[in-house]
């Protein structure tokens, strides 16, 4: 994750991802769960096409770029999205904890693929993030 800009409860993730060490990058963008491949190059000109395209964002689109510590908050599809393309496969929730056999799951480790999320207990819905990136 190079950097997230917020505006609202809309959220972009800048990602850099190495195809080839530092030789061979792409820039990828995550909006609203959909992965957009916007520049391939080296490290340092997809990391300067990412602080260009942010700095239009910012002026332009009023977004604001979170730092360290600061959470995108979005909607569980395009968290769950971001999650598996920075690789998490699994998220650790203690109302699946069970030690009755023969499948106890002493962890509540539960894909992200099949988790049912949280339910308010008034209506709504919730918002989730990623920490500790």
């Amino acid at each position: 994750m190079y950097m997230t800009l917020v505006k609202g409860r809309k959220a972009r993730h800048l990602l850099i991802l190495f195809l080839n060490g530092s030789a061979a990058t792409e820039l990828v963008l995550m909006a609203d769960g959909v992965e957009s491949s916007l520049a391939l190059g080296t490290e340092y000109e997809a990391k300067a096409q990412a602080d260009a395209i942010a700095q239009i964002w910012i002026e332009d689109e009023q977004f604001t770029r979170i730092g360290n510590g600061k959470f995108a908050w979005e909607p569980l599809g395009p968290t769950i999205a971001l999650a598996q393309k920075l690789g998490f496969v699994s998220v650790y929730d203690g109302r699946f904890r069970t030690q009755t056999w023969p499948n106890p799951n002493f962890t509540g480790e539960v894909p992200l693929s099949s988790w049912p999320d949280m339910t308010p207990k008034n209506g709504g819905q919730y918002v989730y993030a990623l920490g500790n990136l």
